[in-house]
């Protein structure tokens, strides 16, 4: 049965997006695009198989429903001239790239940002400094980038920091900048290499035998679904290192950069994982919002990227004029995010003002909210009007978060005059 594309292109829902759960499963049972195999998706009780890079149809316009989906032993059994079938498109049927690598490591070429698909936004040299610190301090010698390629290029400027790097990436022009040695065509959703002559896979399995402390470092779009990261690229190149170095003395650290608002959502959709989220800012020089001078106090919002790793936190030492260390926590914070004894932990999120704790809800929340005590009986946002008379409010917040956050700001009752405004202007 062949997939069926369809011409017109409608905007998801974000509301939709929500309800649209991906089953984990073994991907060879699933039909194949031009990305890879595809994941089967479920979304109010229909099932679809759908790219597990795009989610723009425009990008990939792949989709076909589980009823009509035939794998391909049970075609083949159904057709006497199956010999001469094709069930889906040929990695042979790819466009042979240049091998040739440019010895003068010419500089990047210029970002996509796509949120429904490749959205490259480069560090700051603030950002990267870090993680080459970083990395020294915890003794890691081996990169995997995936993702990544501000901070691949850069380990590879500056061969003398003795750090190497392997990048896997899913834009073709990236793969072009360098040799065939030290990266690989890459979905990193379903753990897919490409077949583009270069040997990616080789390349990649050769890298893995000669890394004995690695670190998986990846910055995936925002928008994509945090169980399809964790199973599709980081467990699997943990799982591959692993079959090359069973001893426990060779290191396999996970860096996965993302909002600190998704932390709900990756230790709920990634249990195993064993991931912390660190206080550090990451920043890029290309994103419109996250850049340098959102660092600083009063220029700008702070961003709201975080590190979501395997290293303890109490090695990641963050710098000392930004950051502070917890000694009750055994971690560095960020400055201004004070210690809660109830709450026993150092609760403030966003690097804004420190979380106030409610005695009533115990537990801290941003110093915008303030406790309802009728009906709701809990902390919201201040002068937030009761989405039950009106549910504009409510609404137009959970449009700012992102498509697959677990935190959408639930129904809330009117705080009433009670309530003095705040100083402070709530999310618009």
């Amino acid at each position: 049965m062949k997939p069926k594309f369809k011409k017109e292109f409608v905007n998801p829902n974000p509301q939709e997006f929500y309800k649209t759960v991906a089953v984990i499963r073994d991907l060879k049972l699933n039909p194949s695009c031009e990305h890879g195999p595809t994941i089967l998706f479920e979304r109010n009780g229909s099932r679809f198989f759908s790219c597990s890079a795009y989610r723009c149809r425009k990008l990939c316009p792949f989709y076909l429903s589980e009823e009509e989906w035939i794998p391909p032993e049970e075609a083949l059994l159904a057709s006497p001239n199956s010999k001469k079938r094709k069930m889906m498109p040929n990695d042979d049927d790819n466009v042979k790239r240049n091998n040739d690598s440019n010895k003068n490591m010419p500089s990047l070429p210029p970002p996509t940002q796509r949120d429904m698909g490749e959205a490259q936004y480069h560090f700051t040299e603030q950002t990267v400094n870090f993680f080459i610190k970083l990395f020294q301090d915890v003794g890691i010698s081996n990169i995997i980038c995936i993702g990544t390629p501000s901070l691949h290029h850069f380990f590879k400027r500056h061969p003398s920091l003795k750090i190497d790097s392997f990048l896997l990436d899913i834009d073709e022009r990236l793969i072009q900048q360098f040799p065939a040695t030290e990266c690989a065509y890459y979905n990193m959703c379903n753990h897919h290499f490409f077949d583009d002559g270069r040997n990616g896979r080789e390349n990649y399995d050769k890298f893995l035998q000669n890394s004995e402390s690695l670190a998986i470092v990846t910055d995936p779009p925002f928008g994509a679904k945090v169980e399809l990261i964790w199973n599709g690229a980081l467990s699997s190149v943990q799982k591959d290192f692993r079959q090359y170095h069973s001893q426990s003395s060779n290191r396999c650290e996970v860096l996965w950069i993302f909002p600190y608002f998704m932390e709900g959502h990756i230790l709920n959709k990634c249990p195993d994982s064993n991931l912390k989220m660190s206080d550090y800012k990451v920043l890029y020089k290309n994103h419109p919002k996250f850049k340098e001078k959102a660092e600083g106090s009063g220029n700008g919002k702070s961003s709201p990227v975080r590190i979501f790793t395997t290293i303890p936190l109490s090695l990641m030492k963050l710098p000392p004029d930004l950051y502070r260390y917890c000694d009750i926590c055994q971690k560095w914070v960020e400055r201004r995010n004070l210690h809660c004894d109830l709450c026993k932990t150092c609760p403030t999120k966003d690097g804004g003002e420190t979380y106030i704790h409610c005695l009533s809800c115990k537990r801290c929340v941003k110093s915008t909210w303030s406790h309802c005590e009728s009906p709701c009986g809990t902390c919201h946002l201040i002068n937030a009007q009761c989405p039950t008379s009106n549910s504009s409010t409510i609404n137009r917040i959970n449009k700012k978060i992102n498509d697959n956050s677990s935190m959408v700001i639930k129904p809330m009752a009117s705080v009433g005059s009670k309530f003095k405004k705040s100083k402070k202007k709530a999310l618009k």
